[in-house]
């Protein structure tokens, strides 16, 4: 690198991270932004970094190093990345990746060499109804067939250096995003909410009667885990702190899940609705939304609502005409690390660290973002709290089972008629919900994404509720010529790939039974070694020090419950295939 190089790029690095107040918290961001300009983060920039934020070069490193879309090489100017989870495993992805290498000449993980573009496998874009997807820098593309492939290749050479897709509606292989709701919108979340109803309510009622309103609705936290989400919100209130954070956890990473990313582009506003009331009873100025990476095309929008609630004095100080009520919002954009979707891994990414789960205790509410209470919650439930704030705790608890107040978002995706978003009470059985998405012929249904639990045929009876199934809202069905050995596979693949290797269970666990599955599909398997296995996924969900390593195993588990038949004898059916 030239010296004039090297003093500009210390210069603007410098005016990055005045950006940010020289905070290590800004670090993330700062990365972000030299990564997008150059293509990469060389030596120099890190130790650049390093040296204006008072911090050693190597946890500069560490965190490049830790996130997916961070990289120490030089990578094109078009950076392609194929989902290959597998919603989109079943859509034929496998023929988009063959003809992208075809037509680039590269294998993935590889850069071509007049530095145009890098293939890369994406681990879950969340388009799961509509794949298969691929995200070309912040741009995405869903339904692509290899015969998409030349089209969108020939529209980002012809304008290198340049903006790709300005002229996208006009393009041949261009498929809109689409919000596919399939459910009626007369009930539940999905409802047009009036911009400032819930929180002129909020403002009459007070911190304490908005938590016992939440309290009697039933509300608990729709991310998966379940918890009362009076109970976060009541504990970080009581704690005494000059700072107090709400963080909307908007990583929705797990493969099969897309909810969340319907409520950000079609419902925003309800979302920043129920931050802001968060905000009032908990005694916190600011709010943060951690964006995960892969879904940065939402972000023009999501600006556009916060500056609207701006202007309609919504957000900002003195909330409408409330001296003693300031509350604002600012966007976080993760870099591809599923595991950020646990909260205090969102928050040490937040502060700058790699994503790695604390221990707990203390928790959040206590000490959270920088050490201040803090609570997280996911999209939907913001968007609830806005609902039941409006409309009172009845409107939540007409529908759902006595255990599981309200209606629930599920995504459903897999081998079935009508894919997309639909929005049903809590206690739907299984089966209801199959002929709902016309899923008849299903074998199997894949409940709570890639970390949920596998539901054979014979199973479909029982309800989606906290008190049977839980789940985040992920649907993935499957049909009689899916081979869930392969299933497993996709979903170990995952988890390998996504362990921030923190704890041994998970790290060596997921590499473990990954390596086994592949040598199940070559027939090489006793009852004994299958039973080995089935204890060491066992032992992951005891061990593990998050519920990434938790839940890892639970596929693997299920499915080799239910369909030894599949996996056992193995060489003989390829025989008889062949």
């Amino acid at each position: 690198m030239l010296e004039t190089d090297r003093l500009r790029l210390s210069q603007e690095i410098e005016d990055l991270a005045a950006k940010h107040d020289f905070q290590r918290e800004g670090l993330l961001p700062i990365l972000q932004a030299i990564k997008n300009k150059h293509n990469h983060i060389s030596d120099f920039a890190m130790q650049e970094v390093a040296r204006l934020l008072a911090i050693h070069p190597v946890e500069v490193y560490g965190v490049v190093s830790f996130y997916s879309f961070l990289s120490t090489k030089q990578q094109g100017h078009f950076v392609i990345r194929l989902c290959r989870t597998i919603s989109c495993d079943l859509l034929d992805k496998e023929a988009v990746a063959c003809q992208l290498e075809n037509e680039l000449g590269i294998k993935f993980g590889e850069t071509t060499k007049d530095g145009r573009f890098s293939l890369f496998w994406a681990n879950c874009l969340g388009m799961c109804d509509q794949g298969p997807a691929m995200l070309i820098n912040d741009y995405v593309f869903t339904q692509v067939t290899a015969e998409k492939v030349f089209d969108i290749l020939e529209c980002c050479r012809k304008s290198f250096g340049t903006y790709a897709f300005e002229g996208k509606d006009n393009i041949s292989c261009f498929t809109p995003v689409k919000s596919n709701i399939q459910s009626d919108k007369s009930t539940g979340v999905l409802l047009e909410l009036e911009p400032d109803k819930a929180l002129k309510k909020a403002l009459e009622y007070g911190p304490e009667k908005i938590v016992e309103t939440i309290k009697i609705s039933g509300l608990k936290g729709r991310g998966g885990a379940g918890f009362p989400t009076h109970i976060k919100w009541e504990l970080a209130a009581k704690v005494k702190s000059n700072k107090k954070y709400v963080v909307c956890n908007a990583d929705e990473g797990e493969p099969g899940t897309f909810k969340d990313r319907v409520l950000l582009s079609d419902y925003s506003h309800v979302m920043l609705e129920g931050m802001t009331i968060a905000g009032l009873v908990i005694g916190a100025k600011k709010g943060i939304i951690y964006l995960r990476g892969e879904y940065s095309y939402l972000l023009k929008n999501l600006k556009k609502a916060i500056d609207t609630r701006h202007s309609n004095n919504l957000l900002g100080n003195n909330i409408l005409g409330d001296k003693d009520f300031s509350f604002d919002i600012d966007i976080r954009l993760g870099s591809g690390a599923y595991i950020c979707g646990e909260e205090t891994a969102l928050i040490e990414s937040l502060e700058g660290q790699r994503g790695e789960p604390r221990n707990r205790p203390p928790f959040p509410v206590d000490t959270g973002y920088n050490d201040h209470p803090t609570i997280v919650n996911n999209v939907e439930t913001f968007a609830m709290v806005a609902h039941i704030i409006a409309k009172g705790p009845s409107w939540l608890k007409r529908a759902g089972t006595e255990k599981s107040s309200g209606t629930k978002l599920f995504s459903v995706s897999g081998n079935c008629k009508r894919p997309g978003i639909y929005e049903m009470p809590y206690g739907i059985t299984i089966n209801e919900l199959l002929i709902l998405v016309g899923g008849e012929e299903a074998k199997a249904v894949q409940v709570g994404g890639a970390s949920g639990r596998c539901v054979p045929r014979s199973e479909f009876d029982h309800l989606i509720a906290y008190e049977d199934i839980p789940t985040g809202g992920s649907i993935i069905v499957f049909n009689n010529n899916t081979d869930m050995l392969g299933v497993a596979e996709n979903f170990l693949q995952f988890f390998n790939e996504e362990s921030c290797g923190q704890c041994t269970p998970c790290r060596i666990g997921n590499t473990k039974l990954l390596e086994s599955v592949k040598m199940l599909k070559k027939g090489q398997c006793s009852i004994r070694y299958l039973r080995e296995l089935q204890s060491l996924g066992e032992t992951m969900q005891l061990s593990s020090k998050c519920g990434l390593g938790q839940s890892a195993p639970n596929a693997f588990l299920s499915i080799t419950k239910h369909f030894t038949d599949e996996i056992l004898g193995r060489n003989k059916q390829i025989l008889e295939v062949q």
